[in-house]
């Protein structure tokens, strides 16, 4: 069923000489609402963040943790959204949480679907740019858009939230590696670091991996082995008494996955950071795309068919993506897309054509990672 998109009011507020808009969205029967600061006329290009609040709580009180971030926003050609989850929480990926909102099964994913296409409508966001970050509850919901919704979500950043163990979680995996964020606190007593059971408000929610179970899970999805490179932060707050280790696995070519383990720290944020500037400049680093234009003269160069997977090789999947193959079987290609290289539906398009290719790159978990992607005999 296609979904409605209805404006159900508009308010516009001053506040601080800037102007706060809360609008709604019609979804499944549900008006859902979203709170932004009006941003400043602009040519296009703009990103676009989700920044999600805990459970129970809401877009505009969201807003209150990201004025350093709102502060930059404009410089930085970004606009912070702060959507309302339903009743105050969101329908992650925990199975036994006892929210309305997962009670009644609600239809997130298609709230930042739309909510996506209206603001590339309305503002001009490059819909290549599109981030999530969220606390705690926000933070389990921005793991649900990693792993659903790759394809619109460019990269997430989770707060003091670890992913639900398989037997708690009711979300179906895409399977797609991304750039993930994680900030998680060693004394957390609500998202235990290492593991287990979570409570919420005295409920249980289920059992959530450990932080490392999280982060391995989407280092791994990337193809990364071996340790991570550890930095320690600088104590920037020493009177909090925490300490902040990054651990970072980044590669050319591969989406970085960074953990921030706040040693001492609970279910709050750390001193020694502003995590939203800290995630959106991890944000920025991940945005552009890898250059797959030259080789590397170190390594084979493989000659190729290249096509629309799902059109042409017949893989399973809900739009159009790009797609090689090599001795009778074919795979999906990250590192450059089906629009990087003219109309998919043009007469010798990907979606109408087999191609032939030169590349470089390695089979990542089921997806074939292009360092080096050259179309032979391209249309001029």
């Amino acid at each position: 069923m296609k979904l409605t998109i209805f404006s159900f009011f508009l308010l516009i507020n001053l506040i601080a000489g800037s102007q706060v808009i809360i609008d709604s969205l019609l979804i499944e029967g549900h008006y859902r609402l979203f709170h932004f600061n009006k941003p400043a006329a602009g040519t296009g290009d703009r990103s676009l963040l989700f920044a999600m609040h805990g459970s129970g709580g809401n877009g505009k009180r969201m807003m209150g943790a990201t004025k350093k971030l709102e502060a930059i926003a404009t410089n930085e050609n970004l606009l912070i959204v702060y959507p309302d989850g339903y009743k105050n929480y969101w329908n992650e990926c925990r199975k036994y949480a006892d929210s309305d909102a997962n009670k009644e099964n609600i239809n997130d994913n298609a709230f930042f679907h739309e909510m996506i296409s209206y603001f590339g409508l309305k503002y001009n966001i490059n819909k290549e740019k599109v981030f999530a970050a969220g606390f705690s509850g926000g933070g389990h919901m921005a793991y649900k858009l990693g792993l659903t919704m790759p394809g619109e979500i460019r990269a997430i950043a989770a707060i003091v939230a670890n992913m639900p163990d398989s037997a708690s979680s009711d979300c179906i995996f895409t399977g797609k590696p991304l750039p993930v964020l994680i900030i998680n606190g060693t004394a957390d007593n609500v998202n235990p670091y290492n593991g287990g059971e979570m409570f919420v408000n005295n409920s249980s929610y289920g059992v959530v991996r450990s932080t490392e179970k999280s982060f391995y899970y989407w280092s791994s999805l990337a193809g990364y082995t071996g340790e991570p490179v550890k930095t320690v932060l600088p104590d920037a707050d020493p009177a909090d008494q925490k300490i902040i280790e990054e651990y970072r696995y980044n590669s050319t070519g591969r989406p970085s996955v960074t953990l921030l383990k706040v040693v001492g720290g609970k279910h709050d944020y750390p001193g020694d950071i502003d995590v939203y500037l800290y995630a959106w400049n991890f944000f920025k680093s991940q945005a552009a795309k890898p250059d797959v234009s030259k080789k590397d003269p170190s390594k084979p160069v493989l000659l190729v068919e290249a096509a629309c997977g799902e059109c042409q090789f017949k893989l399973p999947g809900k739009g159009c993506d790009l797609a090689v193959r090599m001795d009778g079987k074919a795979w999906f290609v990250e590192g450059t897309s089906i629009d990087d290289h003219g109309d998919a539906h043009a007469k010798d398009g990907f979606c109408e054509a087999v191609r032939k290719a030169e590349v470089q790159g390695e089979i990542v978990n089921g997806r074939f990672q292009a360092s080096y992607f050259k179309l032979v005999n391209a249309p001029k």
